[in-house]
């Protein structure tokens, strides 16, 4: 297909459609550990997996901004016929974040214990975490740079197999939840081994797309030029605002639900993440569908298009948030039954939770969606600063205070308002900042 001249809505289908479904591939992996975690080690493995996921997220940050960014500059290049300007910044991009990401998985090893002892947990869930993220840590270095790889291949016009490899790595995910929880009983350390192998398998799915003949992106050995990458890698800051802002959120989330509910506050909280998963995948993936035709029709100057791709993502988001908060608030019982075998305190917590919580999926898909297309455009500003309202500024401050004024329904609403309250500043700044931009358009 022809990016640049193929119908907008056809394209946008195509290229969303296999972000979507692969990224919920994914989300479905971590529903399903959730699932057997939940059943056969109970909700405390649950609450285990959660505390780890602000080490996680900060390096899901690190990878999101690098592939962001360099995806974005090597859209552009291949918009304006330049394919060995955009080999050249796939090869610098891929050999600096190799080593970067093991760099990054050896640090978070070493600061885990430490920035875990700062959670007043009881002693069970600490051993359990840091044994969870040990595992996870080693496979880690291998998922970053399959990111990265996986937005390289959607620029070279291949969703379908950045598609395939998501759902590989699903499918792989799933049968070995099953035998190393379930048959072999290994429990948590089970579970992160499970994941660590699928995320082998999305790896080298991707990395033999390099190898072929037919490919645009030739990787290329070369030892200068790598300053430009940290450069390019500013413009994306809005996802590393987004994933880094989640991990601290999460973080002190995490600290007030164990200073109101304890443990199964955790627990609780952790259910309701999971759900809210879904609603972040879907939205990502149309996200990392458009931003590559926004960003090569940005490089050849076509105003027209990139308008009618950004109403495409709006819109289609806006519609799945409504149907997904629909779905939720009547079906409460159904999404807990499925982490719970029986109820309990944490159950009544996240019950409670979803109650002010379900609304949250019908204002998020704007912000990120927008958020993306300034970042395909090359305008960290604006990206970054609808990232950091939505993801950390304003859930900081809104957890930080709503429940000293209306207690625990003060911690279960923060997100949602956080959202609502940032879909106004998106709406502003998508109004006034990008008739600037398109008119500043030759």
């Amino acid at each position: 297909m022809n990016i640049l001249k193929d119908n907008i809505l056809t394209l946008f289908i195509r290229y969303s459609l296999y972000s979507v479904m692969g990224l919920l591939a994914i989300s479905t992996t971590v529903i399903i550990d959730g699932f057997f975690v939940g059943n056969y080690v109970g909700d405390i493995g649950i609450a285990a997996i959660n505390i780890t996921y602000p080490l996680v997220a900060l390096l899901f940050a690190f990878s999101f901004m690098f592939t962001s960014s360099s995806s974005a500059v090597c859209g552009e290049a291949i918009g304006q016929g330049n394919i060995e300007k955009a080999s050249n910044i796939f090869s610098r991009s891929i050999t600096l974040f190799s080593i970067l990401s093991i760099i990054l998985c050896i640090v978070t090893y070493i600061a885990s214990t430490w920035i875990l002892s700062l959670m007043e947990t009881s002693d069970n869930l600490k051993v359990m975490a840091i044994e969870y993220l040990g595992i996870i840590l080693l496979f880690y270095p291998i998922l970053m740079c399959g990111l990265m790889l996986e937005s390289f291949v959607r620029i070279d016009n291949h969703p379908g197999l950045a598609f395939l490899s998501l759902v590989l790595t699903s499918i792989t995910n799933i049968l070995l939840d099953y035998v190393f929880v379930v048959i072999l009983k290994q429990g948590i350390l089970g579970a992160a081994f499970a994941t660590g192998i699928s995320y082998v398998v999305y790896f080298i799915v991707l990395i033999t797309y390099f190898f072929r003949k037919s490919t645009k992106l030739k990787f290329k050995i070369t030892l200068d030029n790598y300053s430009v990458v940290f450069k390019d890698s500013l413009n994306g800051i809005s996802e590393f605002l987004n994933e880094s802002s989640a991990g601290i959120v999460t973080f002190i989330f995490n600290i007030v639900m164990l200073n109101y509910f304890g443990d199964s506050g955790v627990s609780a909280f952790a259910i309701v993440s999971y759900m809210l998963t879904i609603s972040l995948m879907i939205n990502a993936g149309i996200s990392i569908g458009v931003q590559p035709l926004i960003s090569t029709n940005y490089g050849a100057n076509k105003k027209d298009r990139i308008i009618k791709l950004l109403w495409c993502a709006i819109i289609s988001s806006t519609i799945i948030g409504i149907l997904l908060a629909i779905f939720t608030l009547f079906n409460r019982d159904f999404l807990i039954s499925i982490f719970l075998t029986e109820n309990n305190l944490t159950y009544d917590i996240t019950y409670e939770f979803l109650l002010y919580f379900w609304p949250v999926s019908i204002f998020n898909g704007i912000n990120i969606t927008v958020t993306a297309y300034f970042t395909a455009l090359q305008k960290p500003k604006e990206s970054g600063l609808i990232s950091i309202l939505r993801s950390l500024i304003l859930p900081i401050v809104l957890i930080s205070t709503l429940p000293f004024f209306i207690g625990e329904k003060g911690i279960f609403i923060s997100t949602t308002l956080a959202e609502i309250l940032t879909v106004t500043i998106t709406l502003m700044l998508l109004f006034y900042s990008n008739k600037k931009i398109l008119n500043s358009m030759s």
